[in-house]
């Protein structure tokens, strides 16, 4: 690993140097190696490749930094099958005009970003042309945003004084170019909505004024142009689907846009026969350090960097016999042999034991100082609270405000307790992503006023029949005994201030920062119960209620018990650690032995 001198010398290695091992230039003005075999004369490959000469420079700029290089030069129909291709590829060199019938046409190079945006790995493109690079920066932004909709859904209910909306937009809008919504509109947009916009409010008044419509009604209206530009100059679907905020800079000398998992750089070609003075990798590096990504993203992209440069799948050293092999195949042949979950067992024991595996050899090469992954985390922790200053003298608040501003928020009072949240949060849980309830599994109803943490041992949650015929688990079998802790909602400041006790729990659920406890707030006690669930899930009507569970529990009705059904859904997943300590905690509840002294004095005394 190159010694790092500043933040921004990180940023690079791990995002760029470190990650980057191969491109592919996708350019129809190229030629592949293939036409370059076919075609032996220089004069035949200029006429049918105009741009061969920015290719060669590209070609021989990728060899000089070790990476393997690819040309596409064909694309037609971009489908899922052309974006596995180039999504095999770590650097995407992309032009933004590739129909060679009509070099006005970017549909192609908008689909690309589209469907890379969505993919699970990382994108690094590069959009290389001769274009306007505002305009390239704004159509891009724009159709990598989304959530662009039709008039008719925006403004069904808009209060408009009684005016016709088609007349009233026809009469702003005669020529259907909105150009009452000017580009550099689209681009704040894009970036946080309305109030984004320079002198938003004014704007609003001045429609407001044009239109005589009711005050109200103006900022609506003024999405709703916003919306109708971006459809009409900028063709975006009108799909109702999920807007995504973008993140970039549309000018200056390094445009970038960061959206889902693609990071794109805008590059000019060079025109006629001037040379570039500047390649590539300096737009890049520049628009990667103009990005700044947080420390927690450089050490996530190092880690991957390692990941990708081991060979854990053909490591003896993680696989170290036939004869183990041979067990775990045995193992997976006796358990698909039963019914009731076998399958499904043996598969989750294999992964989980493969993960901690690999856990343990990262854990490993943390451990050794002079080892790169060790090495880059402790380099860039120290690179990016130096810029500080003498943390010794700040209080817990002046921390707080100096990460607040790093991460280029704004400060408030509750800023504190959401950092901390999404902090303690991100440390001990998940979210809970389908499958059953196990040990660690957090459950709440649909108000989400009341809240259960299962601590269960996971083998017992396995959705399988009991194999002892004399067991409580094998009598009620569809349903599975379940001990659950109830837990109890906190306010911030308290929860948080006993977040190192071990008992709290924080939960997110859509916009909402739950601070949980699970233990009783004056004698610290859990408190478990002892129910039975249901075999079967279900869907809810949120989006956050995809996994329904029910269980029944035994309540008093007068001098009976009855049966009682709970609904819940589980939301979030403690990380195995965390859900240890829990178990313990209700296990170590469960087995207390009270005994008898007597006391004489008060509490505290020393005499």
């Amino acid at each position: 690993m190159a010694e790092l001198a500043t933040y921004e010398d990180a940023i690079v290695e791990t995002l760029r140097k470190r990650a980057v091992q191969s491109a592919i230039l996708i350019d129809d003005r190229f030629p592949t190696y293939i036409d370059l075999l076919a075609m032996q004369d220089q004069d035949e490959i200029r006429e049918n490749f105009q741009d061969v000469d920015d290719a060669r420079r590209l070609y021989r700029l990728m060899h000089e930094n070790k990476i393997v290089c690819d040309v596409e030069n064909v694309v037609g129909h971009v489908d899922d099958a052309f974006l596995e291709k180039i999504r095999k590829s770590d650097l995407v060199v992309l032009d933004w005009n590739l129909n060679p019938n009509d070099h006005g046409d970017c549909e192609s190079a908008v689909n690309v970003l589209c469907g890379l945006s969505i993919s699970p790995h990382f994108n690094l493109v590069v959009i290389y042309t001769r274009d306007e690079l505002d305009q390239v920066w704004t159509r891009s932004a724009v159709r990598l945003h989304g959530g662009w909709r039709e008039k008719e859904d925006l403004g069904n209910d808009l209060d408009l004084g009684g005016q016709d909306l088609d007349q009233l937009l026809e009469d702003i809008d005669p020529d259907g170019h909105v150009n009452f919504v000017t580009d550099e509109m689209l681009q704040n947009f894009v970036q946080g909505g309305l109030k984004k916009i320079k002198n938003y409010k004014d704007l609003i008044n001045d429609l407001v004024k044009q239109t005589g419509i009711p005050a109200k009604s103006g900022s609506e209206l003024l999405t709703i142009l916003i919306h109708r530009a971006a459809i009409k100059r900028h063709g975006a679907l009108a799909d109702g689907s999920c807007a995504r905020v973008i993140e970039g800079s549309p000018g200056g000398n390094s445009r970038y846009i960061n959206v889902g998992s693609l990071f794109v750089c805008l590059v000019s070609k060079p025109v006629g026969d001037e040379q570039a003075e500047q390649t590539i990798f300096d737009h890049l590096d520049r628009a990667l350090v103009t990005w700044n990504p947080s420390v927690l993203q450089l050490l996530v992209s190092e880690l991957q960097n390692e990941l990708e440069h081991h060979s854990y799948a053909f490591d003896h050293s993680r696989m170290p016999s036939n004869k183990l092999k041979a067990g775990w195949m045995y193992h997976m042949l006796r358990m698909h042999c039963g019914a009731d979950g076998g399958k499904e067992a043996v598969l989750e024991a294999l992964n989980l034991r493969l993960i901690e595996t690999i856990e343990e050899s990262i854990r490993g090469q943390m451990s050794v100082p002079t080892s790169n992954l060790s090495r880059f985390g402790q380099c860039v922790t120290q690179l990016a609270v130096t810029p500080f200053g003498d943390l010794e003298t700040k209080s817990e608040i002046d921390l707080v405000r100096d990460a607040v501003a790093a991460a280029g928020l704004d400060f408030n009072e509750s800023m504190p307790c959401e950092v901390l949240h999404a902090l303690n949060e991100y440390l001990s849980a998940d979210p809970f992503r389908g499958g059953h309830v196990t040990v660690g599994s957090i459950l709440c109803d649909a108000s989400k006023d009341h809240w259960w943490l299962c601590v269960s041992p996971a083998c017992d949650m396995v959705p399988r029949k009991h194999s002892d015929e004399f067991s409580w688990q094998f009598s009620v079998h569809p349903f599975r005994p379940m001990t659950l802790l109830k837990l109890e909602k906190g306010r911030p400041s308290s929860v948080l201030a006993e977040a190192e006790q071990g008992a709290a729990i924080f939960v997110t659920v859509g916009e909402d920062h739950i601070f949980l406890r699970a233990t009783e707030a004056k004698t610290r006690q859990p408190r478990p119960i002892t129910c039975l669930l249901e075999k079967n899930g279900f869907t809810g009507h949120d989006v956050w209620q995809k996994y329904g569970f029910a269980f029944h529990e035994l309540k008093p009705n007068e001098d009976e018990l009855r049966s009682v059904r709970t609904e819940v859904f589980a939301v979030s997943q403690l990380r195995p650690h965390y859900a240890a300590r829990f178990q313990h905690l209700a296990g170590g509840h469960q087995s207390r032995i009270g005994v008898d002294y007597v006391r004489y004095g008060k509490s505290g005394s020393d005499g």
